[in-house]
């Protein structure tokens, strides 16, 4: 028994030693152990992309101060924000904007889809704007239009801008000092081109419409192909204009008529006879939206494809829309005949006050062109 207690005295002593020797000899060490940390969320609608304030104030929900704010005040500010931008965004800049307009709606959980395509459309204004011109942005543009995660809207925009784009890359002298013709869209998708001057249906293609389904209509003559020499990155704006043409059920097919429209007028190289006729087969194609139809029946008028004339006359009457309606009207001031006039008479007597103003105004136009023509 004694023997047994010496043993676990011993041990017990063994024991006090080693904690000892642990807590005052043994060396501490000096470096404290790495914890290591998620990245920091990035704020709701941030690119990630590192951009001076002023940008980031656009790009970013909730600014520079992170003020809460409600939606259409943020919509408010970074739309402003975006407006102040100027002429020499860095390439940092630059690079923030183009990952920003790949942003989704469901990214960010302030703005609704249409508020941000808003500001994206901004953003590709100021990006023309830049002095130089990037020499990136037309292919942006053009991968921008090709992504399919990219929305219809902002694909839209995309090719609303591929036509200033090309007379800021490939100055013409035809064009005028804004950049070429002005053209504005009326609600429902409808052009207002009154503004513009007449233009001759000479007929040679811009590229791939002779060829191409529906290019050819009939009556409408078309010369064989002497299509000038395209760049590599002309030729593929054309072919996306052609694209966004052949998407039956999308409104982004009128936006492309008016921009080759206008290429068509600004340049004599690009004669109009093949965009006529692919308007004039839209506007007859039953399956497209009438917001698209009645653009092409205004660009049939623009472009003097006479052909359009019967449809103009049908639809001014049953059109499946407003906006329809009223295209075609305006379409008979600027190609109908003299047996046209009662019919626009008719159609001024009419209730609705935009049927009236359309028949008024296209009634002006017919009868200054036929004294004309006497």
């Amino acid at each position: 028994m004694a023997k047994k207690i010496a043993y676990l005295a011993v041990g017990i002593g063994v024991l006090v030693l080693f904690t000892v020797w642990v807590t005052c000899v043994m060396p501490t060490a000096t470096t404290t152990p790495t914890v290591r940390t998620a990245p920091a969320e990035p704020k709701a609608g941030s690119t990630g992309m590192k951009a001076t304030p002023r940008v980031a104030e656009a790009l970013e929900s909730g600014g520079r101060d992170a003020v809460p704010e409600g939606p259409r005040e943020e919509y408010r500010r970074r739309l402003t924000a975006v407006q102040r931008l100027g002429p020499d965004l860095s390439v940092e800049d630059r690079a923030a904007v183009y990952a920003f307009l790949r942003t989704k709606a469901s990214d960010q959980d302030t703005l609704e889809p249409l508020a941000l395509n808003s500001i994206k459309n901004e953003l590709l204004d100021c990006l023309l704007k830049q002095n130089p011109l990037p020499e990136d942005l037309g292919r942006e543009l053009l991968s921008l239009y090709r992504d399919p995660a990219v929305d219809e809207i902002l694909k839209d925009y995309c090719v609303q801008h591929f036509y200033k784009y090309w007379e800021l890359r490939w100055p013409s002298g035809a064009s005028d000092a804004s950049g070429g013709p002005s053209t504005s869209l009326r609600a429902g998708g409808v052009p207002d081109l009154q503004s513009s001057g007449p233009v001759s249906a000479v007929a040679a293609p811009l590229r791939r419409g002779v060829n191409s389904p529906g290019g050819r209509a009939p009556g409408l003559q078309v010369a064989a192909p002497s299509v000038p020499e395209q760049s590599p990155e002309q030729t593929e704006i054309m072919d996306a204009y052609w694209d966004a043409i052949a998407r039956t059920n999308r409104p982004m097919a009128g936006t492309a008529l008016i921009g080759l429209m206008m290429l068509s007028r600004a340049r004599p190289e690009m004669d109009s006879g093949v965009v006529a006729a692919k308007a004039l087969e839209i506007a007859g194609d039953e399956r497209r939206p009438p917001s698209v139809r009645a653009t092409a029946i205004q660009v049939c008028g623009q472009l003097g494809a006479t052909q359009i004339v019967a449809i103009a006359r049908r639809e001014a009457q049953t059109g499946a829309t407003l906006q329809f309606r009223m295209a075609s009207i305006a379409t008979l001031g600027d190609l109908g005949t003299q047996e046209d006039a009662q019919l626009l008479r008719d159609l001024a007597a009419e209730q609705e006050k935009p049927i009236q103003n359309a028949a008024t105004a296209a009634l002006k136009r017919l009868a200054r062109r036929v004294s004309s023509e006497w």
